[in-house]
């Protein structure tokens, strides 16, 4: 019988990732003279919304590392192959789907991207297409800018995770002979690395580079990866799992810090800082999520929640095409562009567009690829 770790709190907490990453994609409204504070504040969200990319780093970080652990606590090592082999199997189906549509269907069809033949598909073909069948598209969202495919924009991110765990797994292998404070100090050097990248590429490079390169954005991946290391006692002790108060404080910290700081798109030495407070974010909703018996901890692990968070690849990869698709049907509706019952109207549709074409993927297309990922797996992570 195969030992298992599953957190039902991370599958409402992914949903939340995604909440902000939607909702940052949704189309703008006006909030000139607006009064309502509700109004604001989702303007304050929508604009800083990129921010639940680094919450999905940090998540995937925290749980992978954290069953690779408990692999080696239990085996006295990490099979790397068939670690490699989960991965492929959970993240590729999807991801080259995705690829298929956006460069071959949808341009045949001539909706949701450029036509077939025209010069911004071979375009399209030649700069994202061979670089996200490669898993680089981070690198041609970078240099290129996004794809221009609704199917394909968002898939640089599935790149730089992919990257990531290419050598993660054998630097947490290295990492698990060392002693506690030596773990440490390579985590710390990890983020030096990505302070310093920044520092050297951000006078150099336009947005999105150091946004979407690997190599820049280590740290909510290393904060998602110490607090695995801290839940597991293989940190020093002083650097243990954080109090829920600690981990309340430094999130009240970073969101003013976040909101503060120039936006994302403003690339430049204050990245530095931004990306810093992004990452902090993430690891302090982690502790809050997984408090236990918190009314957070019950509320993202109830079964809606976790319903909705089974999908939350599928709702990542669908989401614009899904926004685009709604965009044109509100158009001939006469409702005034940029108002908020406009914005409400297109959200809430495209919200539901894109549970249902996730909800279809999932059982179509990713479940069976993910029940055969389960027989690799020495540490199960799905529930019973």
């Amino acid at each position: 019988m195969k030992s298992r770790l599953y957190l039902p709190s991370l599958d409402g907490l992914r949903f939340i990732a995604f909440l902000l990453v939607f909702i940052h994609h949704s189309p703008p409204f006006v909030v000139e003279g607006a009064r309502n504070v509700a109004v604001r504040i989702l303007h304050g969200i929508q604009s800083r919304g990129w921010i639940g990319v680094d919450l999905f780093f940090a998540l995937s970080a925290y749980l992978l590392t954290r069953l690779l652990c408990r692999e080696h606590a239990a085996f006295g090592s990490i099979d790397l192959r068939s670690f490699y082999v989960r991965r492929a199997l959970r993240i590729w189906p999807l991801h080259f789907f995705a690829v298929l549509v956006g460069t071959l269907l949808l341009p045949l069809a001539g909706v949701l991207g450029p036509a077939w033949t025209t010069e911004e598909h071979t375009q399209l073909v030649q700069r994202h297409t061979i670089a996200n069948v490669l898993l680089m598209g981070n690198y041609s969202a970078g240099i290129w800018g996004y794809a221009p495919s609704k199917m394909m924009s968002a898939l640089w991110s599935i790149s730089l995770e992919e990257q990531f765990y290419l050598f993660w797994p054998w630097t947490l292998r290295y990492v698990l002979k060392r002693s506690p404070w030596a773990r440490l100090l390579i985590l710390l050097g990890m983020v030096l690395l990505s302070v310093t990248a920044k520092l050297c590429l951000a006078s150099v490079t336009q947005h999105p580079f150091l946004w979407t390169a690997t190599f820049c954005r280590l740290e909510p991946f290393v904060i998602g990866a110490a607090l695995a290391l801290a839940a597991e006692g293989l940190l020093p002790v002083r650097f243990r799992q954080p109090s829920p108060f600690a981990a309340l404080m430094a999130l009240m910290a970073s969101v003013a810090l976040v909101a503060a700081l120039p936006n994302v798109d403003s690339q430049g030495l204050s990245s530095i800082a931004l990306f810093g407070a992004a990452a902090c974010f993430a690891g302090s909703l982690l502790p809050l999520a997984l408090a236990e018996g918190s009314t957070m901890m019950r509320v993202l692990g109830s079964p809606p929640a976790r319903w909705m968070g089974t999908v939350t690849y599928g709702l990542y990869v669908y989401h614009i095409a899904a926004f685009a698709i709604v965009g044109g049907e509100v158009e001939q509706t006469g409702l005034q562009p940029g108002a908020p019952l406009t914005w409400f109207v297109t959200t809430l549709a495209a919200l539901l567009l894109t549970g249902a074409l996730a909800r279809v993927s999932y059982a179509l297309l990713e479940r069976p690829f993910v029940r055969m990922k389960d027989r690799y797996a020495r540490i199960l992570s799905r529930p019973p």
